[in-house]
């Protein structure tokens, strides 16, 4: 497997691969990763053994990250988090969320014709819509 990373933290090195094994379907059936491979990994990112090794141990005795055999899996408290994260990737195709952060409420009926045919509930009793604070110069 071929990771290109450009920056992580330990703490995000100890946890990036449990944490994929848990959202991408294609890992779920492979072993946990042992720290060699986390290692390895972390190592690319430039994360120094001793720092990772202390992500790791930190991680383990919050729970985060829970130890078997040498392999390193996905602790009682980021259970939640997977599961987020596999609800989004989840999610049903084609669904698009707007956040409009700059406009006035007259704006809403041109905003509402950019995505015919998709439902719209652009409005501003619906969305919430405020008039944006001026801007600063």
């Amino acid at each position: 497997m071929l990771f290109y990373v450009t920056s992580l933290t330990a703490r995000e090195a100890a946890h990036a691969m449990p944490v994929l094994q848990s959202v991408l379907p294609i890992l779920t059936a492979a072993p946990a990763p042992r720290v060699a491979a986390i290692r390895q990994l972390a190592q690319r990112a430039g994360v120094a053994d001793g720092a990772l090794r202390t992500a790791l141990s930190r991680a383990s005795a919050a729970g985060s990250l829970q130890v078997t055999d040498g392999r390193y899996s996905l602790g009682p408290q980021s259970l939640e988090e997977a599961a987020a994260a596999r609800a989004l990737m989840a999610r049903v195709p084609g669904y698009c969320l707007a956040a409009i952060l700059e406009g006035e409420a007259p704006d809403l009926p041109a905003l509402r014709d950019l995505s015919p045919g998709r439902g719209s509930s652009l409005s501003s009793a619906r969305c919430g819509w405020e008039p944006a604070p001026p801007r600063t110069a």
